[in-house]
């Protein structure tokens, strides 16, 4: 597995700057909808009483052009409220390099 870089005084610097940002964003989601994303992932379909599990992760999301796709298929970083974070995003507790 390769070293993962420390990163700059300054690169942290930058990333406070982001600190206190927030975003809005609006959808409807319908009952039918969210059913359909309930059933995909195998939660219960009476979604009027209780949401689906992780939800929130499967809507409200930035619509981005290919050009605003980064290497890892999420939008590229440092858009939005987000700083340019250097460092690699991870799957589950390992880091990928």
């Amino acid at each position: 597995m390769s070293e993962i870089p420390a990163p700059t005084a300054e690169g942290i610097e930058a990333w406070r700057g982001h600190v206190g940002r927030s975003e809005t964003r609006r959808q409807i989601i319908d009952a039918e909808t969210l059913r359909r994303y309930a059933a995909a992932i195998g939660a219960d379909l009476d979604v009027e009483a209780k949401a689906p599990p992780l939800a929130h992760w499967a809507f409200f999301l930035e619509a981005v052009g290919p050009d605003g796709i980064g290497p890892d298929g999420h939008p590229r970083r440092g858009r939005g409220i987000m700083p340019a974070v250097t460092l690699p995003r991870t799957a589950g507790d390992r880091p990928r390099g």
